[in-house]
């Protein structure tokens, strides 16, 4: 599994490396390239995940 983390995010690439594959990226703005290829994607409450945000996945 691909991993998207918000590098902000403490000890996040420690505990979700447990799950998969993790790529701490920057949480504003997410960069949509990476985002296509993630499984799952964790942020802080001030990134605004949206339609136009997730218009380019595909799975």
């Amino acid at each position: 599994m691909k991993i998207l983390v918000d590098e902000n995010m403490p000890y996040a690439r420690d505990l979700f490396s447990r799950l998969g594959e993790v790529t701490a990226v920057p949480g504003r703005p997410i960069p949509v390239a990476q985002l296509a290829d993630a499984d799952a994607l964790m942020v802080r409450s001030v990134t605004k995940v949206n339609e136009s945000l997730l218009a380019g996945k595909t799975h």
